[in-house]
């Protein structure tokens, strides 16, 4: 068994069974109206686990303390985990993710590989 089976399926496992359930909604944006000035969107959902949210504050230093110092987070934003395998397809930037009654935008992405394939992806969300 490659690092990939086993690095996806155990972080699909985990973030299964402690998780928080949120929606992902990914946002397409389609073409300019110019009879109403608006451009039209689309949104598709999908319900999926993330391991619990957290501040990015929390951690003081690695990636959190990267996104405080360069000024990528803010007070407030979360970081959301999700296990790459049980994604439809994959979050992008702009997509939201819906917890606590919130919609979070997800303002930063980071992939995290297995090997050649993304095992998590970390998104830093916001509400606007």
């Amino acid at each position: 068994m490659t690092l990939d089976a086993t690095g996806r399926a155990t972080a699909s496992k985990l973030i299964g069974k402690y998780g928080a359930t949120v929606t992902l909604k990914h946002v397409t944006t389609g073409a300019y109206d110019p009879s109403t000035g608006t451009v039209g969107t689309t949104t598709t959902s999908e319900t999926v686990k993330s391991a619990p949210p957290k501040s990015p504050f929390s951690a003081r230093t690695g990636k959190g303390g990267f996104m405080i110092a360069n000024g990528l987070a803010q007070v407030g934003d979360k970081v959301f985990m999700l296990a790459a395998a049980d994604l439809a397809s994959p979050p992008k930037l702009e997509d939201l993710i819906t917890f606590g009654g919130y919609d979070w935008t997800i303002v930063s992405l980071n992939p995290i590989y297995s090997g050649e394939l993304v095992c998590v992806y970390e998104c830093l969300g916001r509400i606007d």
